[in-house]
């Protein structure tokens, strides 16, 4: 039985995206939905909807510009569905 799980989206936090902008994701996305929960604080979501098969491999890259001086860090998060 080969499992497929479905690569929903690809999710950048509000502290990293004061310091840069998103220029490309690869594959496309297909929309981009900005949420902001208590506990997790505000983050972008781009939507990718890949399903992968078992064993299958998928290479996302990530284009980023700075658009402000400085240091910067937050979260990059790949959400997996079954």
């Amino acid at each position: 039985m080969s499992i497929s799980v479905t690569i929903s989206g690809i999710g950048l936090g509000k502290n990293l995206l004061n310091g840069v902008s998103v220029e490309m994701i690869e594959p496309n996305y297909r929309a981009v939905k900005k949420h902001d929960y208590p506990v997790y604080g505000e983050w972008n979501e781009y939507a990718l909807d890949q399903t992968l098969l078992g064993g299958e491999k998928m290479d996302i890259t990530l284009t980023l510009k700075a658009v402000r001086p400085g240091t910067y860090s937050g979260d990059i998060t790949v959400w997996v569905r079954k």
